[in-house]
């Protein structure tokens, strides 16, 4: 897989070769582009499980996230994109990929909070 740092709010996964690799097009790697990694790694595992079993080929599959900074002077995300680029899916198979994508435990993590508890320990 490449991680593609496409700049400061949006970050872009490929399926390409057998290592993982970072790329940077411009921007730093941040906590921002990690979050957006986990999203789209997420999604991307639960598309090739599926698309396995339906024999569709996922090479061409592309993920893009990007988001959106608050303005209310907070460092914090108010929108999350996710953008399937995926040349030959089949147009019957769109509802499937569309539920597949709400099935990502990193998704459904997003959408619905989960609570943070805090230990400092010295």
């Amino acid at each position: 897989m490449r991680l593609i740092l496409e700049d400061e709010a949006r970050i872009r996964l490929e399926l390409v070769g057998e290592d993982f690799e970072i790329i940077s097009e411009g921007a730093s790697l941040s906590p921002y582009h990690l979050l957006g990694a986990s999203l789209a790694s997420c999604t991307t595992l639960m598309i090739a499980s599926w698309a396995e079993n339906a024999a569709i080929p996922i090479e061409a599959l592309t993920i893009v996230v990007s988001w959106q900074m608050t303005n209310d002077g907070l460092k914090r995300i108010a929108q999350l994109e996710i953008e399937l680029r995926w040349p030959g899916l089949p147009l019957g198979r769109l509802g499937a990929v569309n539920r597949l994508v709400d099935l990502c435990p990193i998704h459904a993590t997003l959408q619905q909070g989960a609570e943070i508890s805090r230990r400092i320990v010295s």
